[in-house]
C-alpha cells in the first residue's frame, strides 16, 4: 500500500516543483524587465530636462 502511495505521489510533487521553478523564473524575467525599463525611463526624463518638474517620492514616505 505505501509503495503504491508514493508513486501517486511523488510525481505530482515532481509536477508542482516543476511549475513552481517556472513561476519563479517567468517572476524573475518580469521583475529584470521592469527594473530595466525603469532605468531606461528615468534616463530619457533626465536628458529631456523633465527631472525638475517630477516628484518622485519613495516608498513609505509621503
Amino acid at each position: 500500500m505505501p509503495l503504491k502511495w508514493l508513486e501517486w505521489f511523488l510525481p505530482r510533487i515532481r509536477d508542482k516543483r516543476d511549475d513552481l521553478q517556472n513561476a519563479s523564473i517567468s517572476v524573475s524575467l518580469s521583475i529584470h524587465r521592469y527594473c530595466h525599463l525603469s532605468q531606461e525611463l528615468q534616463e530619457i526624463v533626465r536628458n529631456n530636462n523633465f527631472a525638475k518638474y517630477l516628484i518622485y517620492e519613495k516608498e513609505g514616505e509621503g
